[in-house]
């Protein structure tokens, strides 16, 4: 999980999933915010189960630039082992 500053001057992000999935438009107010991106399930997809993995982002109006803040992080991330 972490927090990130996300800038959306004209109102429109877009998601995209792996596998050359196409690109999903959403619409929030123009602005800029600040964002928590999170995800579950990421031991069955290393496992090779496809589709067991999904991600959440939060976000909340942002006041001035803040750096990004790591919140929590998944076992085995950084070496690739999976706890």
């Amino acid at each position: 999980m972490v927090d990130i500053d996300l800038d959306a001057p004209n109102g429109r992000l877009w998601f995209e999933g792996s596998g050359g999935r196409d690109p999903i438009p959403c619409d929030v107010p123009p602005g800029a915010y600040r964002a928590r991106v999170s995800g579950r399930g990421y031991t069955e997809a290393a496992a090779g189960t496809e589709g067991m993995d999904s991600y959440r982002l939060q976000l909340w109006p942002r006041g001035q630039k803040t750096p990004p803040r790591g919140r929590k992080i998944w076992h085995g991330w950084q070496d690739g082992t999976i706890n």
